[in-house]
């Protein structure tokens, strides 16, 4: 009898332990988030790392993608992928700046003359220390993707030099420096997310906004918008980064090709941006938005980057500012 009640004790435990084992070979899903629509290049983007890390892990790693804020607006993104809920997100990294205020120093305006200078500095040394600031909140740095240079857009009237900025209630990311900048060209900044922008535009909540040309044609902002300015003001990254314990849990080998499949994928989204943004210029025209090709940049630079410069540096001091210019000076 009391071996009878052993062998079934056993049979009990040992199916209850088959239950709740995963085998060795259970494929793990990733679940990645991000704001834009499909139409946008980081979706396209995002597929293209989905089918890099699928096919090279043999399946073991799934990745399920969640673009058009559908797992939150960027806020949430962020605190989603700190506590676990999310595993990967794409976000423009001046949205991570109240976790890490040294980047904020990629926000401060026309620090890049151009998409190779930031691409040098973003895929170095400092873009990893910049990266490496968000572990100790949970984050591991994947890669940097392209948000591209903003430009400034509006319903009053057309901004060819920083007087035309004065007094239009501006949409701006969630990011001090940000607010700083348009502050010290005399306009109204208000910090929203993007999911809530175009009704703000449409109902005229806010008179403009700024953002790269690709991110102003998949919004469809052109249908609520009378003038772009192709400003250039600041350089927009974005940042793609996974939670650290998920992350820490992949086989080594995993891990390897999660980053080179971030690498990989964020390459081609640059190439797709800067394939596209000529003809997406030519269809806001068409669509009846008056382009303005042609502004003061100097003008701009003038009345932006001393203030904005010494934000930064009263907070974080200029080492990265210094280290930054160096790293371009060096450029091969």
């Amino acid at each position: 009898m009391k071996k009878l009640v052993k062998f079934a004790l056993a049979a009990a435990l040992g199916s209850i332990f088959a239950a709740t084992t995963v085998p060795a070979n259970a494929a793990v899903t990733l679940r990645m988030g991000y704001e834009t629509p499909r139409t946008d290049s980081q979706h396209k983007g995002a597929q293209v790392f989905k089918k890099i890390v699928e096919k090279e892990t043999n399946g073991e790693v799934k990745v399920k993608l969640f673009p058009d804020s559908t797992l939150g607006p960027c806020n949430a993104l962020i605190n989603g992928v700190r506590n676990g809920t999310i595993d990967i997100i794409i976000v423009g990294t001046s949205n991570l700046s109240g976790l890490s205020k040294e980047l904020n120093v990629l926000d401060i305006p026309f620090l890049f003359a151009n998409k190779d200078q930031a691409y040098y500095v973003l895929d170095g040394k400092i873009g990893q220390y910049l990266s490496d600031t968000l572990l100790d909140v949970n984050i591991k740095g994947l890669a940097y993707w392209d948000n591209g240079f903003r430009q400034m857009t509006n319903n009053k009237h057309a901004i060819k030099g920083p007087a035309d900025v004065k007094g239009i209630k501006m949409r701006v990311p969630n990011s001090p420096v940000s607010v700083k900048l348009f502050e010290s060209l005399g306009a109204n900044p208000v910090p929203m997310a993007i999911g809530e922008l175009y009704t703000a535009l449409e109902t005229h909540t806010v008179d403009g906004q700024d953002h790269p040309i690709n991110v102003f044609y998949s919004s469809k902002f052109y249908e609520v918008q009378k003038y772009f300015s192709l400003t250039n003001h600041q350089y927009s990254s974005l940042f793609m980064g996974m939670n650290k314990q998920k992350f820490s849990k992949l086989t080594k080998e995993q891990q390897d090709i999660v980053l080179k499949a971030a690498k990989e994928a964020g390459n081609y989204q640059r190439d797709l941006n800067a394939q596209n943004q000529a003809k997406q210029i030519t269809e806001f025209k068409n669509a009846g938005v008056e382009v303005t090709e042609s502004v003061d940049s100097k003008g701009f630079r003038d009345a932006t980057f001393d203030a904005v410069s010494k934000f930064y540096t009263d907070q974080c001091g200029d080492k990265l500012i210094k280290e930054i210019d160096t790293e371009i000076a060096n450029m091969k």
